[in-house]
């Protein structure tokens, strides 16, 4: 299976390629999306990515996401930034509109389109329908089963993706309205992860928040599923952060791979529980809903006060990681120049090799 990790920032994307991505996903500045909370890169910012993505080891997807709702205007301005992705290096885009999804197929039809989740695809006739619009990949909601997602692979043949970590949604994934009513912050571009309400007229306000999950026991499952590749949530998140869950996910597909291998059974390490428990900055991490049963619906608790630090820290850092264009250029024409020096590079013509040129960066 691949692993999938977000990028909120320049500052993140090269954290989770450190920590081992096998692709990341991302928004534009200036489109409304569902997380316009985010940094979020300009144009010339990802075409230096999709430069330092070509100078990895191993063959690393760029995605663009547009997922959420649009109307004529916006539906025009989406389709014109994809038909300038389609030239610049990015693998696929990331759609939850069905009318842009038979759109960019159209037009494109050498892209990867793969379904937000924001779609809410649970079901094997929903996968079905999607492949006919031109979708090659579905990332699946958030309260669909590893048995329910072998049984869409079965079905559809499509490849399948599915959360791994984040927070599990207190209401209904992806069309939540819990956040506009109780903080006005539309769920289109930002997810409260918290509210507070008040019980009764004059009665002291109340917070509900979010658990996070994790499907880190059950990867071995999803692997014999046919699901194809796992996704980290937190594009809102820190460059910390990022590289955090991203290097515990790697290390524990890297384990399953050796197992599967040798015919032993997959066991998880505590000390990537441990880590992903501090990635969650003191909230509780449940085993999702991978598996009926294991979820425990009780959210209605405040997370412990050593939460806190980590949540300022975490903040603090999303707001520094807002560096200029130019630093993020010298360390791509580094990172390229660490690529040419390696005696195991591909050769010209390979594995997006250029000749040994920088690829026209200065």
């Amino acid at each position: 299976m691949e692993l999938m990790s977000p990028a909120g920032s320049p500052a993140c994307a090269r954290a989770a390629l450190d920590a081992g991505a096998d692709a990341l996903y991302l928004g534009l500045r200036d489109l409304s999306h569902q997380r316009d909370q985010c940094r979020n890169f300009d144009l010339d910012e990802l075409e230096l990515l999709t430069e330092l993505a070509r100078a990895q080891a191993r063959d690393v997807g760029i995605y663009v996401t547009f997922n959420s709702s649009y109307n004529r205007e916006d539906h025009e301005a989406v389709m014109g930034r994809v038909d300038l992705l389609a030239e610049r290096g990015v693998r696929g885009v990331i759609l939850a509109d069905l009318g842009l999804i038979r759109e960019v197929h159209r037009r494109h039809p050498h892209l990867e389109i793969e379904l937000s989740v924001q779609a809410q695809c649970a079901n094997r006739e929903s996968a079905l329908l999607l492949g006919e619009l031109g979708v090659t990949r579905v990332v699946l909601d958030r309260n669909v089963t590893i048995e329910e997602a072998r049984a869409m692979r079965r079905a559809s043949g499509l490849e399948l993706d599915m959360f791994v970590f984040g927070f599990q949604c207190y209401s209904q994934d992806s069309i939540c309205y819990m956040g506009d009513y109780f903080s006005a912050m539309p769920c289109k571009v930002h997810c409260t992860q918290r509210v507070r309400f008040e019980d009764a007229p004059g009665a002291s306000k109340r917070s509900l928040f979010m658990k996070y999950y994790s499907g880190l026991r059950y990867l071995h499952l999803m692997a014999e599923a046919g699901v194809s590749r796992v996704k980290l949530e937190g594009r809102h998140r820190s460059s910390a952060y990022t590289g955090r869950v991203t290097s515990v996910f790697r290390e524990a597909l890297d384990h399953l791979a050796q197992c599967r291998r040798a015919g032993r059974p997959y066991g998880v390490d505590p000390a990537w529980e441990a880590s992903l428990g501090r990635a969650a900055m003191g909230f509780e991490v449940t085993d999702g809903l991978f598996v009926p049963g294991d979820y425990s619906r009780s959210v209605d608790r405040h997370p412990p006060l050593q939460s806190v630090p980590h949540f300022l820290l975490d903040t603090v850092m999303v707001l520094l990681e807002s560096g200029s264009t130019e630093t993020f250029r010298q360390e791509v024409r580094a990172g390229w120049n660490r690529f040419w020096s390696r005696p195991d590079r591909p050769l010209s013509g390979e594995g997006g090799g250029r000749g040994g040129s920088f690829g026209g960066l200065r």
